[in-house]
């Protein structure tokens, strides 16, 4: 049950830190509003704030709400990966079935098989060139699920570093020790080096893609030259 969700879009901290402070050096120069005091605001002065214990209370209902929100997040990745699994458990046996039609077929179009007696040859070669091209769409789906899968597993490293930074910041900074704060910058690395990995398996699918369409093209110009037109597929359902 490993896996909080990455944002592709998330570069680098410095990405983040621009958006802040873009929002804060906003080109409107008028002053902002000022906001209704809080509810147990007793009056004016730096003796008046909201109390030690009113903010601790706070930050723990902020941290349990987090903490709900991120475990339903893994449970739904949880699922997901579940999915997956049953997913690439039934392309196996699909796989299978077509592997033996295909050595079926490949007899007949060799005069040695019986099953599929009294087709004509141009018959059989396009139930050939079919049953290639179904296989090579269940290995590419088969190579996606399992991408998929790899990027479940960094997103959901992803969330765990995110609750364990969440929580090691909440902490006073004044209370900190230096091994708290090397701590806290190595599990932001890790956690920037996670996105690049997503980053990089996002292009490697899209690299794949690219590379079935130039397949498909050459497919194609091979049953042209022998009379034969490519007949839809049906594709499988993404996760």
């Amino acid at each position: 049950d490993k896996v909080p969700l990455v944002d592709p879009r998330s570069r680098s901290v410095g990405d983040s830190n621009s958006r802040v402070l873009g929002f804060i050096a906003s080109d409107d120069t008028r002053p902002p509003p000022i906001p209704p005091p809080p509810v147990n605001y007793h009056g004016s002065g730096s003796g008046h704030r909201i109390s030690d214990g009113a903010a601790s209370s706070l930050n723990r209902k902020h941290s349990r709400v987090n903490r709900r929100i991120a475990r339903q997040a893994q449970l739904k990745r949880l699922r997901m990966a579940q999915e997956i699994q049953r997913q690439l458990e039934e392309l196996e046996v699909k796989q299978r079935e077509l592997e033996r039609r295909g050595v079926s077929v490949e007899k007949a179009l060799r005069g040695e098989g019986t099953e599929t007696d009294g087709k004509e040859e141009s018959e059989l070669l396009r139930e050939w060139f079919d049953l290639m091209r179904e296989r090579t769409e269940l290995r590419r789906y088969e190579r996606e699920l399992m991408v998929r899968a790899q990027e479940m597993e960094l997103e959901d490293r992803h969330a765990r570093l995110q609750q364990e930074l969440r929580d090691r910041m909440s902490n006073d900074d004044a209370n900190k020790t230096s091994e708290d704060v090397a701590k806290e910058a190595q599990i932001l690395s890790e956690m920037l080096e996670i996105v690049e990995r997503r980053d990089s398996l996002i292009a490697l699918l899209e690299e794949d893609r690219q590379r079935y369409q130039e397949e498909d093209r050459d497919l194609e110009a091979q049953m042209l030259a022998k009379g034969l037109r490519l007949t839809p597929l049906r594709k499988e359902s993404h996760v």
